[in-house]
């Protein structure tokens, strides 16, 4: 009973220095919409949520949720991007599996920045650098 009181206490606590995390991330996203003078359409291409294994030694010992979205920095664009959905969302179920068995420890946290930047590098490959910025809207690991 005490074990999984600790382990409950353990997820919060990286849910926690998660929100954290992306509270860090988050000044820039706002800063650029400080421009209110200008009415701007901003468009966003939202994934649904992917929830994947964390591997430590060759076990499964959690699950990691995550929820992507794409801001469209040119509106036409936007047709284009948004077929390259399917494409898009199995690229990062691929690099999100990579970074769960290698960087993401359950109880830990997990670095934002790290997993961000490479997501947006993956994108920027795929759709072309300055098409869209990436945002991590949640990011949550619990025990399996």
């Amino acid at each position: 009973m005490r074990k999984a009181a600790l382990l409950r206490l353990r997820a919060c606590l990286s849910l926690i220095s998660m929100m954290f995390a992306l509270m860090a991330i988050a000044p820039q996203a706002f800063a650029a919409g400080d421009k209110t003078a200008e009415a701007e359409t901003v468009r966003f291409l939202k994934f649904e949520t992917m929830v994947l294994s964390v591997f430590e030694e060759r076990q499964v010992k959690g699950l990691m949720q995550v929820r992507l979205a794409l801001k469209i920095l040119h509106e036409e664009n936007a047709a284009e991007i948004e077929a390259a959905r399917l494409r898009l969302r199995d690229i990062y179920i691929r690099t999100l599996s990579s970074y769960g068995g290698t960087l993401i420890r359950i109880g830990h946290t997990a670095n934002m920045a790290i997993l961000q930047r490479r997501l947006q590098r993956l994108t920027d490959r795929m759709l072309g650098p300055g098409e869209t910025e990436l945002f991590i809207i949640e990011f949550a690991t619990r025990p399996a």
